[in-house]
């Protein structure tokens, strides 16, 4: 039977509904153990983890299960989110997920200290109101329970072609607690990145974070992925004992679509597009990650050819292949990101 897309659906967030607040919502006991937050939409258009996120709310407050210590939803490129007349724009001005870097971080903190924040475009601003409240997050509760030092930052994702879930861990090593195929070293392919998750990583002492990948963008399977992988992480990270709350057959169906895919995966390279306007994606492929062959014919970028590297003797794949609307498609966005198969030895000397 064929279901409603995301973006068809009349979604109302909670008991309010958009537009949304920064702060989605928070679910504590009162009792002491891990901070879970989980940044939704850094991507505006990505509203598969916000649903994820209020349905696992709104069953834990139906619950009566014990819980240790807390979960916070929060948004992230809330100017993006509310635009667009409940269409939400990915972002406004340019992508939140590639602006963290020490010198952009730097900058929005200057314009601050000097109160020039209105020379800031919308995703700096956006940076600098995340910065804080990560802080602040971390900071009450290590004050509340100082046990519990860090905060665990789970950020999901979705992708502009169907397939299953994956993890983007950067320096966490959290992969090995969630189903879900692993791809490391994402934070090595380009000097500073911008990627959320690997800031907060490398340059905020007390975090660690883990993008997570549900599926395709308007899919309902998208939110089952991520609320069930959250369900996982809570139990996981000790906020739940056991999972009561959710179907052992949805588990086990979260980790059938993960049958006879590898469990690590190294990132390789990225290949990116110059001529938006004449970018064809010829890779044809249910899923957002497939195998290739060295030098496969991937894209037209134009007149150019986009063929992934002559790597003979590697086990190779392409993931996150662009299957975005052309108007949406600009210089620099990715074709695709390249990456081989490893063995779980080879995946902890990536992590080193």
């Amino acid at each position: 039977m064929n279901q409603t897309p995301l973006d068809q659906v009349s979604f109302r967030f909670g008991k309010k509904g958009p537009p949304y607040p920064r702060i989605l919502g928070r679910y504590s006991q009162n009792r002491p153990g891990p901070l879970i937050i989980v940044l939704c939409a850094t991507h505006g258009n990505e509203l598969a983890g916000i649903e994820a996120f209020d349905r696992l709310l709104q069953t834990l407050k139906k619950g009566k299960q014990p819980f240790d210590g807390q979960l916070v939803g929060v948004a992230g490129d809330l100017a993006a989110l509310n635009s667009g007349n409940g269409k939400p724009r990915r972002y406004i001005d340019e992508d939140l997920n590639r602006i963290w870097t020490s010198e952009r971080i730097a900058k929005v903190q200057r314009a601050e200290k000097t109160h020039q924040e209105n020379t800031l475009n919308h995703e700096e601003r956006e940076m600098l109101a995340l910065l804080k409240i990560l802080k602040t997050l971390q900071r009450d509760h290590h004050k509340q329970w100082p046990q519990y030092p860090h905060a665990y930052v789970f950020e999901p994702h979705t992708t502009s072609s169907a397939g299953v879930p994956f993890l983007i861990p950067y320096t966490s090593g959290l992969e090995n607690k969630v189903p879900g195929v692993a791809l490391l070293g994402m934070e090595n392919i380009e000097k500073n990145p911008g990627f959320v998750a690997d800031y907060l990583n490398r340059q905020m002492p007390g975090f660690y974070s883990m993008g997570i990948e549900g599926g395709q963008h308007k899919a309902p399977s998208s939110v089952r992925n991520l609320e069930n992988i959250l369900w996982v992480i809570l139990e996981q990270m000790g906020n739940l004992a056991k999972l009561d709350n959710v179907p052992k057959k949805q588990i086990k169906k979260l980790e059938r679509q993960l049958k006879g895919l590898p469990k690590h995966l190294k990132v390789i390279g990225r290949l990116s597009i110059e001529n938006p306007e004449g970018f064809k994606l010829l890779k044809k492929s249910r899923h957002n990650i497939a195998p290739v062959q060295p030098g496969e014919l991937i894209a037209m970028d134009g007149p150019r050819q986009v063929r992934v590297p002559n790597l003979v003797g590697k086990d190779l794949y392409v993931f996150m292949l662009n299957q975005q609307d052309p108007h949406n498609i600009r210089k620099g966005d990715d074709v695709c990101f390249l990456a081989e198969r490893i063995s779980e030895a080879e995946s902890k000397v990536v992590h080193q």
